[in-house]
């Protein structure tokens, strides 16, 4: 496996994201596409920055993981991205939750007459809060970029009981 294909938003780069860039060390070239501003405004259900701030904060993180020097970034302005035309990625990385539109990107490479990629899935990264690290918590100022609360959990027990009420306090 040599030439790797992967696309998001990318609003924050945050945990679950850094997972897909550990995933493309194992490549020599990297094919990444970033979703348009038309895109986002399209089907993203919280705000997100404009295509420059994102294509910034994403090249800082893929220095970060020194993968800069070998990745293409691309614009995306739909669910294939291209990657249903180009010939030279073998693979393509996604999330657990986009699974499906790498079978879909598969699907439509077939119509071309080209090869399947190998997808690779990486597993969700979860949060203190045992939900999915997610964009829209981070922006909603829930969670940070590696899914630790940044308010405090309030708990209500429903009991006087106090062997639960002790039990319930060991394990938070």
């Amino acid at each position: 496996m040599s030439h790797c294909i992967l696309g998001g938003t990318f609003t924050y780069v945050h945990g679950g994201h850094e997972s897909m860039l550990r995933e493309c060390k194992r490549f020599g070239r990297i094919t990444m596409g970033l979703t348009t501003d038309a895109y986002v405004k399209r089907h993203k259900i919280y705000p997100s920055f404009a295509y420059e701030k994102r294509l910034a904060g994403l090249n800082k993180a893929l220095a970060r993981h020194g993968l800069l020097s070998r990745t293409k970034i691309m614009k995306i302005n739909d669910e294939t991205g291209g990657a249903d035309a180009l010939s030279e990625p073998d693979s393509i990385i996604v999330s657990e939750e986009t699974y499906g539109a790498a079978e879909r990107i598969n699907a439509a490479r077939k119509k071309n007459r080209l090869p399947p990629l190998k997808i690779i899935s990486v597993p969700l990264a979860y949060g203190e809060d045992l939900k999915k690290i997610s964009c829209g918590a981070i922006y909603e100022k829930k969670t940070d970029l590696r899914g630790r609360l940044l308010k405090p959990v309030h708990i209500q027990a429903g009991t006087q009981n106090p062997t639960k009420l002790r039990g319930a306090s060991l394990a938070l």
